[in-house]
């Protein structure tokens, strides 16, 4: 993870700054990384409590597939503007 971390980063340091072409890879697989280890976590912890019948939290999946397609689309509008730019 730090590693897609470190090449997001050095990507988008390119392409700001040394006029580089966009590519939005890093970033895609990076945003996809985090959804899954994130989607993993939460079934995880709905598992633990899954007998719990005080529990009751909100609607995880709901609210992490919603922050997903968020951040999907900060990646993905940067790369718009810069394809739209050149």
């Amino acid at each position: 993870m730090l590693a897609l971390c470190a090449w997001t980063l050095f990507h988008s340091w390119q392409t700001l700054f040394h006029d580089a072409e966009y590519h939005p890879l890093p970033s895609l697989i990076l945003c996809f990384a985090v959804s899954v280890q994130s989607f993993s976590q939460i079934a995880l912890k709905q598992k633990m409590v899954s007998g719990d019948e005080a529990y009751r939290g909100p609607n995880q999946p709901l609210r992490a597939i919603l922050l997903s397609v968020a951040a999907f689309a900060a990646v993905v509008s940067p790369g718009v503007y810069f394809l739209t730019k050149a």
